[in-house]
């Protein structure tokens, strides 16, 4: 937006309701401030969503934010994206394969782009040292208790890899939220890792204390994850990462080689590569491979990262 402004392009930050997959959301959309509106139309409109947002475009340009994850067999993800291509310059996905589910749901080609979320500069800087010289023990898991977080497909595969291991590493939920229409998935989660030992504790707004105690944290998200933030405060934090396959996972695990490791979407695939990696012995990451992924956040994944990144899609655009 700041480049935008520098140009001279008449944009106005206001809140919109939207309606998506996950429900009623309030993003944020660079749309023409209202007093302009009825002298002339603004330069650039930026869609943060795939959702029916009920307008349509009244810029000379516009840029489309893909930040879910779309099925080229549902008939409203095509129609949805269909409807948002109308007119588009430009899309801008949070992962390749975002933008690759979005280019099978429509027909026409516009320009493509990836840019992926980062991490802010004061998480950034607060880990920079925290994630050295810790005491830490066995695997995360961090998430809301939804239908498609996988946890229970983590502690099948826990159970697979270390049942009838005396020495097998600890295994900690984040995630549960008391009262709330996920309770009973948390419950039913705890009273299962009664054998096992595993904890399932409430969600935690400010989780740094839990990466900090952790080796591995594990995503096993039963659908690709659009993006997946956790594996990039994992590793800021200093943990490796094993992620299913698919959405951002993939893309960096190519970033961050031998720290993300993908596993194909199955319980047995998991359970493996947590066996191989307690029996590698190699655990959390070294205070090498801490400082080279953080000269990756830096690079790729840092606030700074981002502008480069859009600075250089608006440059492309035919102001």
């Amino acid at each position: 937006m700041g480049e935008a402004i520098k140009r001279g392009i008449a944009v106005r930050q206001e809140p919109i309701t939207i309606a998506s997959s996950h429900g009623l959301e309030a993003p944020l959309a660079m749309l023409p401030n209202r007093s302009d509106r009825r002298r002339r139309h603004a330069e650039l409109e930026i869609y943060n969503t795939t959702a029916v947002l009920g307008r349509a475009c009244r810029a000379a340009h516009k840029v489309v934010i893909v930040r879910e994850w779309l099925e080229p067999g549902s008939i409203r993800h095509r129609m949805l994206s269909y409807r948002h291509a109308i007119g588009a310059d430009a899309v801008v996905g949070v992962s390749s394969d975002v933008i690759g589910q979005w280019r099978d749901c429509v027909s026409r080609r516009t320009a493509e782009y990836v840019v992926h979320n980062w991490l802010d500069r004061s998480l950034l800087e607060r880990t920079a040292s925290m994630a050295l010289d810790r005491d830490r023990h066995g695997i995360l898991c961090i998430g809301r208790f939804n239908r498609w977080k996988g946890q229970d497909a983590l502690a099948s595969a826990y159970e697979q890899a270390f049942l009838g291991h005396h020495d097998r590493p600890t295994l900690t939920f984040v995630g549960s939220q008391p009262g709330s229409q996920f309770d009973q998935r948390a419950q039913q989660l705890r009273v299962r890792g009664t054998t096992l030992g595993w904890e399932v504790l409430p969600f935690a707004s400010d989780p740094s204390v839990h990466f900090l105690s952790a080796e591995l944290v594990v995503v096993p998200s039963l659908q690709p994850e659009p993006f997946g933030t956790v594996v990039l405060e994992a590793i800021a934090h200093g943990c490796r990462v094993i992620a299913f396959e698919g959405g951002g996972p993939t893309d960096m695990a190519k970033d961050f080689p031998g720290v993300v490791e993908l596993a194909s979407r199955r319980e047995g695939r998991l359970a493996s590569a947590l066996t191989t990696w307690w029996d590698r012995g190699d655990r959390a990451l070294s205070t090498t491979e801490i400082q080279r992924t953080r000269d990756t956040l830096e690079s790729r994944y840092s606030p700074e990262a981002g502008a480069d990144a859009w600075r250089a899609i608006i440059g492309k655009l035919p102001l």
